[in-house]
């Protein structure tokens, strides 16, 4: 009764014991999420991509344009009890061929002490879409451009990151379902703690492997 009790501790794995399952874990689910983790891991990617070479034409195009700044604000955020990020924004207003545009950037906490409400900065854009734009020249701030590009590629790295755990934990399971021993284990320990109002509890086991070594 008690071994019985010891091996729903996972739930997931007891149909294998009673003949109800063929093996651990569920492709479906697995590829799934590996399937999300990879579109999110591309659309990320081509986001990374685009984010470089837009940035990069808009700084080697030589095509600018004089702006103003219209609004500006700085914030503060907390997370974590203890870490503070400090973010400086500017809101720049420039007319091409008769047309006016507006966009909002990041910047540098030196740069934007010396900006002002109504301060003339230069401006460069893509002559195919000026919607495209940033600052240039004298008042050029990589900030916001920094930014981008390191969060796009943590979340890059990160679904790639979950997309291979997926794909090579149920290479694993299948090995393990397929090739994989039942074998007499003895429970040694069991431990609990309660985590927002949750009990979680640790089962350790010690078990003989089939080359007669203590586990």
């Amino acid at each position: 009764m008690l071994n019985t009790k010891v091996f729903l501790a996972e739930p997931k794995n007891a149909g294998l014991l009673t003949g109800q399952k063929s093996r651990i874990g569920s492709s479906i689910i697995m590829w799934l999420v590996a399937l999300i983790a990879i579109a999110v891991a591309v659309g990320a990617g081509w986001f990374t991509y685009t984010t470089y070479t837009q940035y990069n034409a808009l700084m080697n195009n030589d095509v600018t344009a004089r702006g103003t700044i219209i609004d500006g604000f700085d914030e503060t955020t907390r997370s974590y009890v203890v870490i503070e990020t400090h973010r400086y924004n500017v809101t720049v207003r420039f007319t091409v061929d008769g047309v006016r545009y507006e966009f909002g950037q990041d910047i540098d906490a030196a740069l934007y002490n010396d900006l002002f409400i109504d301060a003339r900065v230069e401006v460069a854009y893509l002559p195919e879409n000026p919607n495209v734009a940033a600052l240039a020249g004298a008042d050029r701030d990589d900030t916001d451009f920094r930014n981008r590009m390191i969060a796009f590629s943590v979340v890059t790295g990160i679904a790639v990151l979950v997309a291979v755990f997926m794909i090579v934990t149920d290479a694993r399971n299948r090995r393990l379902s397929r090739r994989g021993d039942l074998l007499d284990g003895q429970l040694v320990r069991a431990t609990g703690n309660y985590y927002r109002r949750r009990l979680n509890v640790t089962f350790e086991y010690a078990f003989r492997s089939p080359q007669g070594t203590e586990l």
